[in-house]
């Protein structure tokens, strides 16, 4: 490099400078070319190229084929949803929204657990239905089977529950036979014996309150 006799030193330093750029490049592309060669490569099969093609019809085909992993598939979400937007309509009914990349939108609704009977936004509503229906000779499991298909719900299912139409009728003082006391030992009150006068012999007929959080 020539240069004014009163600018070496700079140009000295300039020199000094471009030699350790030049000897750093050399070892940066030496560094790549051997984590190239050591790198594992990962090839991508050929029946899932083909469907990576025309992925906007192909989609659901390739999500239940099994060709991807479970990480795969996170990923392929993070990639395509923009955010997802959750809105409590009721205490049982979220209501959910997903911005997709690009502005497209979808939603549903799911239902979720109420936790205990009384946050049933229809409990009131399914009492009565449960009572008006023993009282027309309808049995447990039918009952059941009848409300769920109306709509109803137990408060940790989806559906009407036997064990929730069990509870509700005995709530109500509602027994499949009358001829038997039920139930035998009733938390809260003694059982009495030798001619002793009872409480459902005074005509006082004592139920549990019975919680159907079921």
């Amino acid at each position: 490099m020539n240069s004014d006799p009163d600018n070496r030193l700079v140009t000295g330093e300039l020199e000094r400078r471009w030699e350790v750029s030049l000897r750093e490049l050399k070892s940066a592309k030496k560094a790549l070319t051997q984590e190239e060669q050591t790198v594992a490569q990962y090839i991508i099969p050929a029946d899932l190229l083909e469907q990576l093609k025309d992925i906007d019809a192909s989609l659901p085909q390739l999500w239940e084929s099994g060709l991807l992993t479970l990480p795969q598939k996170k990923s392929v979400l993070r990639t395509l949803i923009d955010k997802v937007v959750l809105h409590r309509v009721s205490r049982t009914v979220i209501s959910v929204r997903v911005i997709w990349r690009g502005g497209a939108t979808s939603g549903d609704c799911i239902t979720v657990d109420a936790g205990r009977a009384t946050a049933l936004s229809r409990c009131t509503e399914l009492q009565s239905a449960v009572e008006q229906m023993v009282k027309e000779g309808f049995g447990d499991q039918e009952i059941a089977a009848t409300l769920t298909g109306n709509g109803f719900c137990s408060p940790k299912s989806d559906q009407v529950l036997v064990s929730t139409v069990i509870n509700i009728r005995l709530s109500k003082g509602l027994l499949r036979d009358p001829g038997r006391s039920y139930p035998q030992n009733v938390t809260g009150f003694q059982c009495l014996s030798n001619g002793k006068k009872t409480r459902r012999d005074a005509g006082m007929h004592s139920y549990p309150h019975r919680q159907w959080d079921d």
